[in-house]
């Protein structure tokens, strides 16, 4: 099932090339032609490792291809390579130890958790994100982090037999969705609201491979029908979150092109002077929403059964399940939210009165042709994934997933029904009323009026007024007072007590090193 992996990176490659075609096709013709020769590569000679490799390379050259020209821009492609090298770091320790070593699988963990942006190793994703181009993210959440799971699922989870270790990590994942969710809630711009988004939906892809691991290497039989779910679940939330995270990048990224507009309120009610239809614009957010007829819906729903499964067990284990539950829906339901929140305001809002001078033009969006294609990529997994895959489920957790798949095409026969409906009936009202003689005109909806009456309930000890997440500031502060030179006093020329600090920090190095290769060799691991 990783060839689905591959496939999903391409055609997301795919869309933002088509995107890209919009705005410079001096490159874009080239590059889509050489993903299609990839596709080919890895259907005819199923070198998915290659592939992988190829598609990651591929998606640096748009990476440095399409920068932005602002000074903040530094910012977001130094944390893209520290991020990268502090995992390529983990990964060659792991290429040289031998297959099926334990020792080379813990490095190999540890570079994807870097790279997908596992909790505790995700802080270096909203700093990459928060300057970078609507392009450049969508390469990050759609292609750069879904090639950490393909590893992992190749190399690591068929390995791991301790269920300690999953369980952990289902722990860190479900605290990873609740805080990613939760601080995507209170953010004012929009390339950090999409940031703890996306890691809200990576720690949700971890908890599902977390609990299929668990259900694989528990000693309870009862649990052992549920590895396969699980796993397919995630392979449903990886395509959810590819695609939709891509589409929202995609639709933004027209009116995000300054750092003044990638404040909320900067951008409030622009989403209209795209003339990109409203029902289009939505798709993303009502895939985050879990509307049926998307595969969104699809994702969080099988997960509630699945989870409501577990509850049914009769095993005192499953009981302690449940605050880890609440914990995850929680997350969920506030990255959700967040989305629907930046919907209104970009879109169903309007400018205030006495604004629409200042607002910078937008030409209207005629080539939308990307956005059609991720449309098509968010609904039709809805419909043909639960036909293809509910034999692979037990019981009836097969009927209700094939029973959603038919829900799912009533849904969007009815909402294209509610369209062709209302497209043809005549308005006899120009504006909306409001009351007391108030038309929508005068009508303007902020940011914090959907965040703001929750602050102190929900987001007071996660995320401080202005935005910042209180975990990412308190792990700043510690790496700077670890990496602090103010003990340094620059000299003219170095004191011989200096030299043998050089020294000595490097002998640790090399003896490190050393020690690596003593485990590999003489311990036999």
């Amino acid at each position: 099932m990783n060839e689905i992996i591959l496939y999903l990176a391409l055609c997301i490659i795919v869309s933002i090339g088509l995107l890209l075609a919009k705005q410079s096709g001096k490159y874009s013709r080239f590059l889509i032609a050489l993903q299609c020769l990839l596709l080919l590569f890895s259907f005819y000679t199923k070198k998915n490792f290659l592939t992988v490799i190829s598609l990651e390379s591929l998606s640096y050259i748009y990476f440095f291809l399409y920068p932005r020209d602002h000074k903040d821009q530094g910012k977001s492609i130094s944390s893209f390579i520290v991020s990268g090298s502090i995992s390529a770091i983990f990964l060659s320790v792991w290429i040289f130890f031998p297959n099926g070593s334990m020792i080379g699988t813990y490095f190999l963990s540890i570079a994807v958790f870097i790279k997908s942006s596992l909790l505790l190793f995700h802080f270096w994703m909203p700093s990459a994100y928060e300057n970078g181009t609507a392009e450049i993210n969508s390469f990050s959440s759609g292609v750069m982090a879904i090639f950490p799971f393909f590893l992992f699922m190749e190399f690591v989870y068929p390995l791991w037999t301790d269920p300690l270790f999953f369980l952990v990590l289902a722990s860190i994942a479900s605290i990873g969705v609740f805080v990613g969710g939760v601080s995507s809630y209170f953010q004012s711009k929009v390339s950090l609201l999409l940031a703890y988004s996306s890691i809200e939906k990576l720690n949700f892809l971890w908890l599902c491979i977390a609990l299929g691991g668990i259900a694989k290497t528990t000693t309870d039989v009862s649990f052992h029908d549920l590895e396969k779910p699980f796993i397919i679940l995630f392979y449903f939330g990886l395509v959810q979150h590819s695609i939709s995270k891509v589409f929202q990048f995609s639709l933004l990224g027209r009116i995000w092109k300054s750092p003044y507009l990638n404040n909320l309120n900067n951008i409030r009610g622009m989403g209209r002077m795209l003339g990109i239809p409203t029902a289009l614009a939505a798709i993303g957010t009502m895939s985050f929403m879990a509307i049926p007829g998307t595969s969104g819906f699809l994702s969080e729903s099988m997960y509630l059964l699945l989870s409501s499964q577990v509850l049914d067990i009769p095993t005192g284990r499953s009981i302690a399940v449940l605050p880890v539950l609440v914990l995850v829906f929680t997350g969920l339901v506030t990255g959700g939210v967040a989305h629907l929140r930046l919907f209104y305001t970009v879109f169903l809002s309007t400018f205030r009165t006495g604004e629409m001078e200042f607002k910078p033009a937008l030409e209207k969006s005629k080539y939308n042709l990307d956005l059609y294609w991720l449309g098509a990529g968010i609904i039709l997994p809805s419909l043909i994934l639960p036909f293809l895959w509910f034999q692979y489920f037990p019981g009836n957790t097969g009927i209700w997933l094939r029973d959603s798949g038919f829900l799912s095409f009533v849904s969007l026969g009815f909402i294209f029904f509610i369209l062709v409906f209302s497209s043809k009936k005549k308005s006899k009202e120009i504006t909306w009323d409001c009351g007391s003689k108030a038309d929508i005109t005068k009508t303007s909806v902020t940011a914090e009026t959907y965040s703001l009456p929750v602050r102190n309930s929900l987001g007071r000890y996660l995320v401080k007024s202005n935005g910042e997440s209180r975990l990412d500031n308190f792990v700043y502060k510690i790496i700077h007072d670890m990496l602090n030179p103010s003990w340094y006093r620059v000299k003219q020329m170095l004191d011989e007590e200096d030299l043998s600090n050089y020294l000595a920090i490097s002998s640790g190095g090399v003896l490190v090193i050393l020690f690596l290769f003593f485990i590999k060799d003489v311990l036999g691991y």
